[in-house]
């Protein structure tokens, strides 16, 4: 290699020596090369993006699909307010008779039960309301058939008094706790008028009342929908008086269904009266607004259907890419995707959707429901049931949707360093939430013996948990704690406080920000060496108003040599005076004008048709290219605009930058394909020229054959 430049130097280079001219040399390729890499880099980064734009917008045309398929079948506005009023009516509704503010949840007694039962509860359902009468609740919510009364008894004789108790209490005086092999069925009441029904016989589901599981059985009592109110209420008195709930009762259910025909909402409730072996009542209730009917008889039924129709659809879109994609890439690979779990849990959540959905429909249908029915009882609990089920399912559909979101934006750099930081952390995240939960465990176990017989929110292991998680946002009751153990609770609040709050809580926050500050020393790293998507985007900002301004400048030429064309100063442009400033500004005219010669130019503006342009019609032109400037100065405004903007992190990664990035990526990458070869041939051109030979001088620089495909 050095006699090659040896020679080189003896045929006249001059002074340039033939070691500097190799190392000249040397560094002209090399940082052509890197640059090569680095446009070569902003290629595929650029197809890559346009990949995810595209997938991006179809998974947010699935998204906004689904938001309102499933805020559509609810009537989020009027199914609030409907259980709201519904709620006021029987749950806020005082006792008219004590002194004392008493409500639903106020009911201790069997007195005070008997009191709502008379005053508020038979009132609230068939007292004359306005609008259409009796049987309408608040005048326009009709009853469904009957309301049903269901009570589960425990039988005598199944606990023995302990101690010396069991000298003044006998076991007949006994009522033990409710477990369905202690269910009470025999015959009770005045001429034992009170008869048990089985579950199948009322064709209800085990009920699951607030403190626990109760059978579907018992004994019922119906008030139909057509008798009136000054009957529904002697029947109340008679079963107050016929004792149809004493000491025997463990849980009394009551049952209605109205319907809403101005919103289509069914309004299904069940208040529920636990009678406790300790003593005392325990209420609470249900209420469940429903549209059964799916789809509105209206415009806003069909879209609804419409809706449902393309979310299938697209459901089976996604199922069919998801198996190709299994097919294509193999298990192993596949499987090792977590993204890939994430889209099957998903589409799995989607398959029992649809086949909750079918049995409540089918449900629905087996009801034959008939409004005029209003001595049937019918029972609305198993469609409660199914319609919370498929409610539950699609709330977890939403959330991994809306989480999912951030595969389709992770190119953008802060997405990606959240991510990194998770990952960075999740080892040792891991660890310190196992001792957090041994820690909280602890607290519980100790709350409960402490403070769960008189503290509401410490009754149970469960409970406790839930209230020490509150604790550490800040949400707790301090003076409860005092009052019940003045000693051990305010040494419990201040342990707590400081081993978990402040010690485990800012053991947490040092695990993600010495996870953070790694990632963004890689980050910083790679940055160096690789592009991303804002770097991308900056670049061909700068390239791209390069481009614009150089092109303004030559339309800002083409329109003044059109006013300079005429050589001859006779005042009209002829075809050889055209063909001269068209061959100058060839690639303007086709762009601006869509003439391909000057023979063309010509024809479109010559008005009169006589071979030559007049001074209108060479104002005319003028004003063609002008206005065609005027678009492109905008363009140009808005690209210089943005690239004013690209250094702030909360405008790097908006839309609107994506956009216009990707309208004009097709265009861009034309043109960067055809420099990227011509530059190529003639950095080979180059070396052969010189004498050294692409191979010599690559193999001279250490590095194999260099090729365009390179």
């Amino acid at each position: 290699m050095r006699r090659l430049f040896g020679a080189l130097k003896a045929q006249g280079t001059g002074a340039v020596r033939a070691e500097e001219y190799h190392a000249r040399m040397a560094k002209f390729a090399g940082e052509l090369k890197e640059e090569l890499e680095r446009a070569v880099q902003k290629k595929k980064l650029r197809a890559t993006v346009k990949v995810a734009i595209r997938e991006m917008v179809v998974y947010f045309v699935f998204l906004t699909v689904f938001s309102f398929v499933v805020l559509g079948a609810r009537d989020p506005l009027y199914s609030f307010q409907y259980n709201e009023f519904m709620k006021d009516l029987f749950l806020a509704e005082e006792f008219p008779e004590p002194d004392i503010y008493k409500t639903f949840y106020d009911v201790a007694t069997f007195e005070e039960f008997w009191e709502f039962m008379h005053d508020v509860f038979v009132p609230a359902l068939f007292a004359d309301q306005g609008g259409f009468g009796e049987g309408y609740i608040y005048g326009q919510n009709v009853l469904v058939g009957a309301v049903r009364l269901r009570q589960v008894r425990v039988s005598r004789g199944h606990c023995q008094p302990e101690g010396p108790f069991g000298r003044v209490i006998t076991s007949n005086e006994c009522f033990a706790r409710y477990s369905r092999s202690l269910g009470d069925t025999a015959r009770f009441g005045p001429e034992q008028q009170f008869v048990y029904s089985s579950a199948k016989e009322l064709d209800t589901v085990p009920q699951l009342a607030r403190l626990q599981l109760f059978e579907g059985g018992g004994y019922v009592e119906y008030f139909p929908a057509s008798l009136q109110q000054d009957e529904h209420a002697q029947h109340m008195r008679d079963l107050e008086n016929g004792t149809f709930v004493d000491l025997q009762t463990r849980a009394l259910f009551i049952d209605f269904t109205t319907y809403n025909t101005n919103v289509n909402l069914f309004h299904v409730a069940q208040l529920t009266f636990e009678f406790l072996p300790s003593g005392g009542v325990f209420p609470s209730a249900t209420f469940r607004v429903m549209r059964l009917y799916k789809y509105n008889n209206d415009v806003s039924g069909t879209i609804q259907f419409v809706l449902e129709m393309i979310l299938i659809i697209m459901v089976l879109g996604y199922f069919v890419e998801e198996v190709w994609e299994l097919y294509d890439t193999g298990c192993w690979e596949y499987w090792h995707n977590l993204w890939n779990v994430i889209d099957w849990i998903n589409l799995l959540l989607f398959l029992a959707a649809f086949c909750v959905r079918i049995a409540l429909v089918a449900t629905f249908e087996k009801m034959n429901l008939d409004p005029r029915a209003t001595t049937r009882f019918y029972n609305f609990q198993t469609l409660v049931l199914l319609n919370s089920a498929e409610n539950n399912i699609l709330a977890s559909n939403a959330f991994i949707l809306w989480f999912k979101v951030y595969k389709y934006t992770k190119f953008f750099p802060p997405m990606r360093t959240v991510s990194d930081t998770i990952a960075r952390s999740i080892q040792n995240t891991i660890g310190f939430v196992a001792v957090v939960m041994f820690v909280l465990f602890g607290f519980a176990q100790a709350g409960v013996l402490a403070f769960g017989s008189d503290v509401e929110d410490f009754r149970s292991f469960i409970d406790t948990f839930y209230t020490l998680l509150r604790l550490l946002l800040g949400d707790f009751d301090f003076e409860t704690m005092q009052y019940s153990n003045r000693v051990f609770g305010p040494l419990y609040f201040l342990f707590f406080m400081v081993v978990v709050f402040f010690v485990m809580l800012s053991m947490f926050l040092a695990i993600l920000n010495d996870s953070y500050l790694q990632v963004q020393a890689e980050n910083k790293a790679r940055s160096e060496k690789e592009l991303n998507v804002v770097e991308a985007f900056r670049d061909w900002v700068n390239a791209r108003t390069a481009f614009l301004r150089k092109r303004q400048e030559r339309i800002r030429d083409f329109s003044e040599n059109i006013r300079t064309a005429d050589a001859n100063a006779d005042a009209v442009l002829d075809l050889d005076e055209l063909r001269q400033v068209f061959n100058m500004y060839e690639d303007e005219a086709r762009e601006l004008l869509g003439v391909n010669s000057a023979e063309e130019l010509l024809a479109r503006f010559d008005v009169d048709g006589n071979s030559v342009l007049d001074a209108e019609e060479q104002a005319r032109l003028v004003r063609a290219i002008e206005q065609w400037n005027s678009r492109a100065q905008a363009e140009t405004d808005q690209i210089v605009e943005l690239n004013e903007d690209i250094d702030d992190p909360t405008v790097a990664g908006v839309d609107r930058q994506i956009a216009l990035y990707m309208a004009a990526l097709k265009q861009d990458m034309r043109v960067f394909a055809r420099l990227e070869t011509t530059v190529e041939r003639n950095l080979l051109a180059l070396l052969d020229a010189s004498g050294i030979g692409r191979d010599a001088y690559l193999n001279e620089m250490g590095t194999t054959s260099y090729s365009s495909e390179d």
